[in-house]
């Protein structure tokens, strides 16, 4: 999942995912931001959902900054990507799943409070 994508890169990144979204929300009108986030939501509800998984959260800095545009609209993204990474901080093992979140930077100040659980977390 990668929300602040921009090119063609992810498409050759993650090809061999089962299932991907890749969108720049920072481009996107409020329509399309709403829907793209519920797409997001509904692919780490897949992702629970089945064992031997692995979610990777790309630029998970930009859809976690407090300066987001459309942080209002990310808090609950951020919060169920901040409830899967507890839970699996604990469980993942025998649920057999994991999250990676990648970031070229990560400073905590410009963090949600959710976002920064990804740095405490990393699975």
């Amino acid at each position: 999942m990668n929300l602040a994508s921009f090119g063609d890169e992810d498409l050759r990144y993650w090809k061999h995912a089962a299932l991907s979204i890749a969108a720049d929300l920072s481009a996107a009108d409020e329509f399309t931001a709403k829907e793209l986030i519920k797409n997001a939501s509904r692919l780490i509800s897949k992702f629970y959902a089945t064992q031997n998984a692995i979610l990777i959260v790309d630029e998970i800095a930009t859809i976690g900054s407090t300066s987001n545009r459309y942080k209002a609209l990310l808090e609950p993204l951020m919060c169920l990507i901040a409830d899967k990474i507890t839970t699996l901080a604990s469980s993942g093992k025998k649920r057999r799943q994991a999250i990676w979140t990648i970031a070229p930077e990560f400073v905590a100040g410009g963090l949600s409070q959710d976002a920064k659980e990804c740095r405490l977390n990393n699975l």
